[in-house]
């Protein structure tokens, strides 16, 4: 092989860096002439810069399910059992009535399974005799749009199987079965078997602050995440009662779909004694518990017939399904099954296969896209001192490893080390300078 050294006078080099290759990028193909790689992404309409894609992890965080925040105009997505109905905008729940029972329920079901925080106003009034009773509660359960419990002390939710509830209590029964005050909040449940006041299902109890049946508007708001159940009153940020508990797991039994969703709601109850039961406002929040996938490194690069792989992580509940993409377009299984697994492989790797990739996971409670992956073939040069492979070894080979250089061009790591920097210059220098591969 001719090798031309040119003007090799101190500083050339750099000089020419400076000026011939600051002024003119001649964008290079691995295997010599066209565009380069990076020119190839961006004839995709891909920046070949450091973000890539802007396909970034989902966040976090909350989902609304109910919204109510001024009154109950709109019924539609309510479903009523017993006496319960809708009252001058606001949801009755049991009138003050004798011996009657109600429930109003959500006709959305709510994934509630990895947690929920939901908010509601109530008030508790018109005794039809002093001091008035029975109480409500928020429930959870799994029995369907017309489940509904007995009158009374049984707050119109003793009886639903597959439920669990948090009663609010304005009446001590005496009965031998409930033997709390007539001022307190309690969490109820059997699991799979038929709820009830009694003991028997009492998983936690606490007197309330205020009096529940005072004919003011109070706030609740009742939330349960990482295994703990908690009731607050009134904005305060300390709860009025705490208890652990596995929802999916209630003595031994599961209330929700294979989904995580079930009913969410109101009951009520009176006997010998009444109220109204009134909740005026109420909003309701899931947790996210979409994928949370995640694909390290975000570049990766191949020599042109090599292969290469890149996996995807993910928090969240399982099982999971797969489905890679390039440049945003599903990868075909019956192309390449491992596009539908959390390994793409690809093999025999060339031109065509340069882009951005990335994997929609998707679990029971929905989908998520992962970060973005850049990969790029590489020629992986035999004879990396004719970068420009003309046969010889001269000035035009230095423009040429400035300029892919320059660019983070693959073609440049000269060193073999997976980037482009520093050490890649001092490689391709000596064997520039010696002529030689």
């Amino acid at each position: 092989m001719k090798v031309n050294f040119g003007n090799r006078k101190a500083g050339w080099w750099t000089g020419l860096r400076r000026s011939r290759v600051a002024a003119q990028v001649n964008w290079r193909d691995c295997a010599g002439g066209g565009p380069s790689v990076r020119g190839r992404l961006s004839a995709l309409g891909l920046a070949a810069t450091a973000g890539m894609l802007a396909v970034v992890p989902r966040a976090a965080g909350q989902i609304a399910i109910i919204d109510y925040p001024s009154g109950f105009a709109d019924q539609s997505g309510l479903a009523f059992a017993g006496s319960g109905a809708l009252s001058a905008g606001k949801l009755r729940v049991c009138p003050a009535r004798y011996g009657d029972r109600g429930a109003v329920w959500a006709r959305r079901r709510a994934r509630v399974s990895a947690g929920f925080e939901t908010q509601f106003t109530f008030r508790i009034s018109n005794p039809g005799s002093t001091p008035g009773a029975d109480g409500f509660t928020f429930a959870v359960q799994g029995t369907g749009l017309g489940a509904i419990g007995g009158t009374g002390g049984d707050m119109g939710y003793t009886g639903i199987a597959r439920s669990i509830v948090v009663e609010f209590d304005t009446w001590a029964n005496g009965d031998g079965c409930s033997s709390e005050n007539n001022n307190h909040v309690a969490v109820h449940s059997r699991g799979l078997l038929p709820n009830t006041t009694c003991a028997s299902a009492r998983l936690g109890t606490a007197n309330v602050p205020f009096n529940l049946k005072d004919g003011q508007v109070h706030r609740a708001r009742v939330s349960y995440a990482s295994g703990m159940l908690r009731v607050f009153f009134d904005g305060s940020s300390s709860p009025t009662l705490s208890v652990a508990v596995d929802l999916g797991a209630v003595n031994g039994g599961s209330f929700f779909d294979s989904s995580g969703r079930a009913w969410v709601g109101f009951t009520a109850g009176t006997g010998g004694a009444w109220n109204d039961h009134d909740v005026l406002t109420w909003s309701l929040t899931e947790s996210d518990c979409r994928p949370t996938p995640r694909i390290t490194p975000t570049s990766a690069s191949a020599c042109v017939g090599g292969e290469v792989s890149f996996g995807v992580e993910s928090e969240g509940v399982g099982p999971f399904s797969f489905q890679w993409r390039r440049n945003g377009i599903p990868i075909e299984p019956v192309d390449n099954p491992t596009a539908s697994s959390s390994t793409l492989v690809l093999v025999e790797v060339g031109e065509f296969d340069d882009g951005i990739y990335d994997c929609v996971v998707t679990n029971a409670c929905g989908a998520a896209s992962s970060n973005a992956v850049s990969f790029v073939t590489c020629a992986c040069l035999p004879c990396p001192a004719d970068f420009n492979q003309d046969g010889g070894i001269d000035g035009g080979d230095v423009e040429d490893f400035f300029a892919a250089w320059e660019a983070g061009d693959c073609d440049a790591d000269v060193d073999a080390d997976g980037g482009v920097g520093g050490p890649d210059t001092n490689a391709f220098f000596v064997a520039w300078e010696n002529g030689g591969c």
